[in-house]
């Protein structure tokens, strides 16, 4: 693999990522349950706490865009962090929303679970995929991944 193939896959997954925190901060403040008529948004509840998330994984994910894999350890690491505890958050709420049911003239109905918290779901688990990879580069002097050396 030469250093811009893996460059290039380098940046697909630091794209992949700020796309992922996007989606945590979209799905942060859209609906997160629904029951009849009723929506509850993400910001009503634990969504403060996803959107918080996305926003550091966003700026940590663009300030290693912007220096070019520069970024010290501690950087590398807020992603993956941050999608754990939204995913661990988002999986909480879903069995909470799923858990409350009612009994409307006989029939057993329950709230909805809103488009906000899955895409909370799936961008929280996209988001610890992409990043992971990211926090993983080595960190050459030269820029060189390892085992892409010339050799003679």
């Amino acid at each position: 693999m030469s250093t811009r193939d893996f460059d290039q896959r380098y940046n697909a997954h630091l794209i992949a990522s700020l796309a992922a925190s996007v989606g945590i901060m979209l799905g942060s403040i859209g609906p997160w349950a629904s029951f009849m008529a009723f929506t509850k948004n993400g910001l009503e509840g634990d969504g403060m706490i996803t959107l918080i998330l996305g926003v550091l994984s966003a700026v940590a994910m663009f300030t290693l865009f912007s220096r070019g894999s520069a970024g010290g350890t501690v950087i590398r690491w807020v992603a993956p962090a941050a999608s754990v505890i939204c995913l661990g958050i988002a999986i909480y709420d879903i069995m909470d929303v799923s858990s409350h049911t009612a009994e409307f003239f006989g029939e057993t109905i329950g709230v909805q679970i809103g488009w906000g918290l899955w895409l909370v779901v799936i961008s929280s688990a996209i988001l610890f995929l992409t990043s992971t990879t990211v926090a993983k580069k080595p960190r050459n002097r030269d820029g060189i991944p390892p085992g892409s050396e010339v050799r003679n």
